[in-house]
């Protein structure tokens, strides 16, 4: 697993296929984890208006899956999750996002965004959002009804952290 911290600008011009950027748009640093199978890249910590690129190989059906935890705590305690993983059978990337152990950027608002906006869906949770987000797996939705989307494979993922818009493609 190979990560490097990005400029914005260079966001675009270093896209590639199956990366996951992670996108501080906070004004304070977040604490990151990415996981994959039993592999780990330990915490590391996004300064405020950085981006994280995740190069990461995205697993067929029969690897486990992997996922990015976010959290304002280097222990990174009550955490938002990203979890992704590939199915080869039809060729998909499967993606959601997780509150069920913590929702710390409620009051700035998240996204993430996948694919171009005409064909990826986007999960939105607005700043302030009353109750829990829509569309995640939530203390209100632990089975994740509706919580699952997909994208072609190779697809790249954002999560844009502190949005503003909080609005969804």
């Amino acid at each position: 697993m190979h990560f490097s911290t990005l400029t914005l600008a260079g966001l675009a011009a270093s896209a590639s296929a199956a990366t996951f950027y992670v996108d501080n748009k906070c004004t304070f640093p977040l604490y990151l984890q990415s996981k994959h199978d039993a592999s780990s890249t330990g915490v590391i910590t996004l300064p405020a208006g950085k981006t994280n690129a995740f190069n990461t190989y995205i697993p067929g059906a029969d690897v486990k899956q992997s996922s990015i935890t976010v959290s304002r705590q280097p222990d990174l305690s009550s955490p938002l999750q990203a979890v992704y993983n590939t199915g080869s059978n039809p060729d998909r990337t499967y993606y959601d996002l997780s509150t069920i152990f913590g929702d710390p950027l409620k009051a700035e608002g998240f996204e993430l965004l996948a694919g171009s906006a005409s064909n990826g869906y986007s999960v939105s949770c607005k700043p302030r959002q009353s109750g829990d987000c829509p569309n995640t797996y939530s203390p209100s939705n632990p089975s994740g009804k509706n919580a699952v989307f997909n994208q072609g494979t190779n697809a790249n993922l954002i999560l844009q952290l502190c949005s503003s818009n909080g609005n969804s493609s």
